[in-house]
């Protein structure tokens, strides 16, 4: 198991960048996850505590009005403790069961989870099991201590206290797509550039991975709203390490770093040509 820097967007406005989660499966299959970020995390569990509140509401009127059918009266401090005492019981019994049930029957995902786009797994890939969803909403007694929610945000794979003594973790129930950069492109693709200031053949292809694509688009969506000259500077700064890797010297070489934004924008069409269907 490894954890990965951050690399891709995030679905809400409070949640930084997604850290991945690299896990092994004991089948030996690769999975790569994206960890649920503490502001998703949450925002489900405010949905489901509301659930939660609803769902006491309806059993305690229910019980009440059972217990006026049978005539039982609250007016002694007795019996008020009794009623205190019950009602505190079945709100702790409800929420247990809420989110055990949830996440076993739902495939690691409660209510709030599944509208926030959530799921819990095992720290070995698998889906979670009974056991491990009871000793994670056990401890939430312990969670639910202030102090203690600090635990997600500073624990490796935003695991809270919980997550740690199951083994668990929430991760993203599916990892968002990366959105398509807003790029002026001189043509709508490679072979429909006329006007070709720039030649890659074959030995520059051998030299270029999926990878570079992703360079090229964040690179140039990055200096988009730089200043002309600043975004030249930048811009020629890592053509000079392209220009290295594909042996151009001479005019050529000349040419990439005059019109470094040129330069860029057609390694960027000729990398799309190849690589776009993998990269997206």
């Amino acid at each position: 198991m490894a954890m990965q820097p951050a690399s891709l967007p995030s679905l809400y406005p409070w949640d930084p960048p997604h850290d991945r989660l690299v896990l092994e499966t004991p089948e030996q299959t690769r999975l790569e996850l994206s960890i649920a970020p503490f502001g998703s995390r949450l925002v489900a569990a405010a949905i489901d505590t509301a659930a939660v509140f609803v769902i006491s509401l309806a059993v305690l009127a229910g019980g009440v009005l059972l217990a006026a059918a049978a005539g039982f009266s609250a007016d002694s401090v007795d019996n008020a403790l009794m009623v205190l005492g019950v009602v505190y019981a079945c709100w702790s019994f409800l929420g247990l069961f809420y989110f055990v049930w949830g996440e076993v029957r739902g495939e690691g995902q409660t209510f709030g989870k599944r509208v926030v786009g959530l799921r819990t797994i095992l720290a070995t890939g698998q889906g979670i099991t009974v056991g491990a969803a009871i000793v994670r909403n056990l401890a939430r007694i312990v969670d639910n201590i202030p102090l203690l929610w600090l635990v997600p945000t500073l624990a490796p794979g935003r695991r809270r206290v919980g997550d740690l003594l199951a083994g668990t973790y929430v991760v993203l129930a599916q990892p968002p797509a990366p959105p398509r950069r807003r790029i002026d492109w001189p043509a709508p693709s490679y072979g429909e550039l006329s006007e070709r200031e720039f030649y890659f053949g074959g030995s520059v292809a051998s030299r270029l991975s999926p990878r570079d694509l992703n360079l090229v688009e964040y690179l140039l969506e990055r200096v988009r709203a730089a200043p002309p000259a600043r975004r030249k500077r930048l811009l020629a700064l890592v053509a000079r390490r392209y220009l290295e890797r594909f042996g151009w010297e001479g005019e050529e070489r000349e040419r990439a770093l005059h019109s470094p934004l040129r330069f860029f924008l057609e390694l960027g069409l000729f990398l799309r040509s190849r690589y776009e269907e993998q990269a997206y």
